[in-house]
């Protein structure tokens, strides 16, 4: 989306109260790695994180 489309979206759409987007952050990660199982549950939670904040930007 450029500018001008998000002007035009906030303009006819001043309050927006939900977004349905498609998102998958299905992946083997981390758990196609060799990763300590007490490593494991903390770093799919980073990789879900950093994949919100990358689809929110």
């Amino acid at each position: 989306m450029d500018r001008d489309q998000l002007r035009m979206l906030r303009r006819l759409h001043p309050r927006i109260d939900v977004v349905m987007a498609q998102f998958s952050g299905a992946t083997w990660f981390p758990f196609a790695y060799s990763f300590p199982e007490h490593e494991q549950v903390p770093a799919a939670e980073r990789k879900k994180v950093n994949s919100m904040r990358r689809w929110t930007r």
